[in-house]
């Protein structure tokens, strides 16, 4: 309800601007693992070779990319995974609202703001990821009937997906709010 309330007055950019928007849940530096006393569920440097390659494929592709930090993440913490990159925090409705298309590497709270604002999602994943983030990812890409794609896969599709208008509003109804 918190994130719909950030959303409900922004509306999708009938013009969408030309950026990707990669929607950082920062893997296995999120805080939750060592507050939680979570075992950590990613190998250790899958993350960070997903991300580079999904930067190295999009940037090959011609795309200006942004980060849509994760809301616990510092500023400056993301910068090693992301130079050269804009790193913005604080603006994600903002950024779903007016971006071609977003890339999730994992499930995500800005997953049900795309949604409300009808944003392309494309989820990228990789063998090196864990059974448990991986079926995350797939029920997460099941319920939005967005496309997933394994990051070995990237040269061969790497265009903003559609949105399957029916499934993003079940989506919005069912985990995000109800009418």
């Amino acid at each position: 309800s918190l994130d719909y309330d950030r959303i409900i007055e922004l509306q999708p950019v009938a013009a969408r601007d030309e950026f990707v928007l990669l929607l950082d849940t920062m893997g296995p530096r999120h805080p939750d693992y060592v507050s939680l006393n979570m075992d950590n569920p990613w190998a250790v440097g899958c993350y960070e070779s997903i991300v580079a390659d999904v930067l190295a494929e999009l940037d090959r592709q011609g795309f200006s990319v942004v980060v849509a930090a994760h809301p616990r993440a510092r500023p400056g913490s993301l910068d090693d995974l992301y130079p050269g990159i804009p790193v913005i925090h604080g603006r994600t409705p903002e950024l779903l609202a007016s971006c071609a298309f977003s890339v999730a590497l994992t499930g995500s709270t800005s997953l049900g703001m795309a949604a409300v604002l009808e944003t392309p999602v494309l989820f990228v994943n990789s063998a090196c990821m864990s059974d448990f983030v991986r079926s995350n990812e797939r029920r997460f890409a099941k319920a939005l009937r967005a496309p997933m794609i394994d990051v070995t896969n990237l040269r061969r599709r790497l265009l903003a997906p559609a949105v399957n208008a029916r499934a993003y509003r079940r989506y919005v109804h069912e985990f995000v709010k109800r009418p």
